[in-house]
């Protein structure tokens, strides 16, 4: 199937990514004018420190006394240590609120990406499912299954089948092992375009006789897989239950959900 040219959505991601990735630079770079001023802050209570031990050094040679030379160094000593407590806690003050600052900056600009991710993804949904109509004993039936790709952007690496199965009345559920049929692929599927696959089945006279009867439940399950332009691989999957009345499919879950990590081959 071939897909009319894309027009190449405009990349609101990166624009919004560089714009948040300005924001952090900015941010760490007042914060490292902060730890700069910090650090020369701590310099210059250095200076004053060597300043006062030669004070008195000088008062000591000078003949002061030792009760008035132990006062004074007491209290620089004080002094000195009170100054560095507050460097201290002035430093680790800086780094907590610049680790803040850079944690929050990332979360943003990752809420920031998958925000432009999702508004631009491809979306394969299920859209329509017909036939088969009459079921014979020995007599090949198919059921034709159309997606939809609905999202702004191409799916890519899209693949598509189908699988049938008869239980007792009742919701079905996803029989543990399938075989599939009808597979359909494509290498990319535009925005707006649709493709079919039709999986095919073959029952015995017994059991097309409990089918069309209603016995017994005709069940059929389509899925889509498919690649998003970000990497990211997903599935569709779709199940209905045949009814024999009306001879026609009634949806009963249709389900989308992305695998576990960004597609890689």
């Amino acid at each position: 199937m071939q897909a009319p040219p894309q027009r190449k959505p405009f990349n609101w991601t990166l624009i919004l990514s560089g714009l948040t990735l300005c924001v952090l630079v900015v941010q760490a770079f007042i914060f490292y004018s902060q730890y700069g001023t910090l650090k020369e802050q701590a310099r210059i209570l250095r200076g004053q420190q060597s300043a006062m031990e030669k004070q008195l050094r000088e008062m000591k040679s000078g003949g002061i006394s030792q009760q008035g030379i132990a006062c004074a160094a007491q209290i620089s000593a004080q002094a000195a240590r009170d100054s560095a407590t507050a460097m201290k806690e002035s430093v680790t003050q800086a780094k907590t609120a610049l680790k803040a600052t850079t944690d929050q900056s990332r979360k943003a600009l990752e809420a920031t990406m998958e925000a432009g991710r999702t508004e631009q993804r491809a979306y394969i949904c299920f859209f329509n499912l017909d036939g088969p109509g009459q079921i014979k004993g020995g007599e090949e039936f198919s059921a034709v299954v159309t997606w939809l790709n609905a999202g702004k952007t191409p799916a890519q690496g899209v693949k598509t089948a189908g699988y049938f199965w008869v239980q007792l009345p009742g919701k079905p559920q996803k029989p543990s092992q399938i075989v599939l049929s009808g597979v359909s692929s494509t290498s990319e599927l535009g925005s707006g375009i649709r493709m079919q696959s039709t999986p095919r089945q073959t029952y015995d006279g017994a059991i097309s006789s409990t089918i069309m009867s209603g016995n017994v439940l005709l069940c059929v399950g389509a899925t889509a897989d498919y690649d998003d332009i970000f990497g990211f691989r997903w599935r569709a999957e779709a199940i209905a239950q045949f009814e024999y009345t009306t001879r026609e499919w009634v949806i009963v879950s249709i389900t989308r959900s992305p695998y576990q990590r960004p597609h890689k081959g």
